[in-house]
């Protein structure tokens, strides 16, 4: 008799804990849906910095106020065409982040005689800080000949100043790193929160290189708020 109720309180524990099992199994199941409704990767603020506390109003166009500085490299590159080159750089990239709600309005050309002998990009933002003053502009953009220690081109997230070097025979990378350059002035970090997509601050590589991952979006469009209302 005492076997059987002994077998009764083993045959209920089981069946207690085997609910207990099923419970958990559920709530486990219920948490990945959840979280798969959400977009994976990091969150806004994980992939950029927020620099104004201005967000989620309707968006203004604002002007940002651009000094084109140009080095003698770059000049003996496109020699008469060093200018428009340059200008059409900046146009292009403007009409890429129009719809976030800034395009980029150069104030004027600068001549820079960059160092040479460069042991990283970063002495060439040093440099530029020095011998170009921003007076009326918001940021400059840095335009070089030279091939740049390990890198295309180099911005501090946040900062006021871009560097980029020419890829001979390949504007069209030109034009993707100035994007990319340009997203770090605005707070961007790199990486996007689209699964299977790069997207234009992706650390390395080409892939989806015109599309602005909406991570990257909502921390341009809430630091764009630091510039001119047109």
């Amino acid at each position: 008799m005492r076997r059987f109720r002994h077998l009764s309180v083993l045959k209920w524990a089981l069946g207690f804990a085997g609910v207990w099992l099923v419970v958990v199994l559920v709530v486990g199941v219920v948490v990945q849906l959840a979280g798969a409704d959400s977009a994976p990767g990091a969150s806004p603020l994980e992939c950029g910095r927020r620099l104004s506390s201005v967000s989620g109003e309707r968006l203004t166009l604002r002007s940002v106020r651009v000094v084109v500085a140009l080095d003698e490299e770059w000049r003996e590159q496109f020699g008469d065409r060093s200018e428009s080159v340059a200008r059409s750089l900046v146009s292009d990239v403007s009409g890429l982040y129009r719809d976030i709600g800034m395009y980029f309005l150069p104030v004027r050309i600068a001549d820079w005689s960059s160092p040479n002998d460069l042991d990283s990009a970063e002495e060439l933002l040093v440099d530029l800080n020095d011998a170009i003053p921003l007076d009326d502009a918001d940021v400059i953009l840095a335009f070089t000949g030279q091939e740049l220690p390990d890198v295309d081109g180099f911005a501090p997230v946040g900062g006021r100043i871009a560097v980029i070097g020419h890829h001979r025979g390949s504007p069209e990378r030109d034009v993707l790193v100035l994007a990319h350059e340009v997203g770090h002035l605005f707070g961007a970090h790199h990486g996007c929160d689209i699964p299977g997509l790069a997207g234009v601050m992706a650390a390395s590589g080409f892939e989806d290189p015109l599309v602005v991952c909406p991570c990257t979006r909502e921390i341009l469009e809430a630091n764009v708020a630091r510039f001119h209302e047109d």
